[in-house]
């Protein structure tokens, strides 16, 4: 995401002392407000997009490239490890996590309160081959063939109930997290008093002195 801003008429209305500390504290300025986006704002806005909230590994892929006094540009952007955010915030095909060939879909799979699978759930219950399997062969069930997935096994004929499901290859998600949107609303809504307050603080730091004529 990237928000520009237009400063040439506040320049236009500075001394000698707040231009030659400008590009610093517009530096300072945008930095301090990307750093607070990605760290509150975002992490926080996104609960209400985000069925159950998001989990805190969720509230953390986000980065931000920071301005330089000599590079006034600078960008918030989607970890590479959370590329799964940018299908909630720009739509496009939901794919199966590395190594997986198939979506995990929870059927008859107890969740965590972010409406996850528990970390490890799925290998402990892989390894456990009394009570679950993969079938070999398609199931028959009463209304046709049952979909692929890990199973529990139940004694006395009763019939395997699908606990995950692992047969589609993809599907499509509508963009539902409008992150761009709300951090740039937030950024210019407190762009101007950041601003202020890193020029002020500037100036009375700056070593910078104007002639004098004498």
């Amino acid at each position: 995401m990237r928000i520009s801003a237009d400063f040439s008429e506040t320049y236009k209305m500075l001394n000698d002392v707040q231009r030659h500390e400008f590009p610093f504290a517009t530096s300072k300025a945008i930095n301090h407000l990307m750093k607070k986006t990605i760290d509150v704002v975002l992490p926080r806005v996104m609960d209400r997009y985000i069925d159950k909230g998001a989990n805190p590994y969720t509230k953390k892929g986000f980065f931000a490239y920071y301005t330089r006094k000599n590079r006034l540009s600078g960008f918030i952007a989607v970890k590479d490890k959370n590329e799964y955010l940018d299908t909630l915030i720009f739509g496009g095909q939901v794919k199966p996590l590395k190594d997986n060939q198939f979506l995990i879909q929870p059927v008859n799979q107890r969740l965590n309160k972010y409406g996850n699978i528990p970390r490890n759930t799925i290998a402990k219950k892989k390894g456990n081959k009394k009570l679950y399997f993969f079938p070999d062969e398609p199931l028959k069930g009463k209304y046709g063939v049952r979909p692929y997935g890990l199973y529990r096994k139940y004694k006395n004929g009763r019939a395997p109930k699908l606990i995950i499901r692992y047969d589609r290859k993809g599907r499509m998600q509508r963009p539902i997290f409008p992150a761009d949107r709300d951090a740039a609303r937030w950024i210019r809504r407190n762009l101007g008093k950041a601003f202020d307050a890193a020029l002020a603080n500037a100036v009375m730091t700056s070593r910078y002195r104007t002639g004098t004529g004498f």
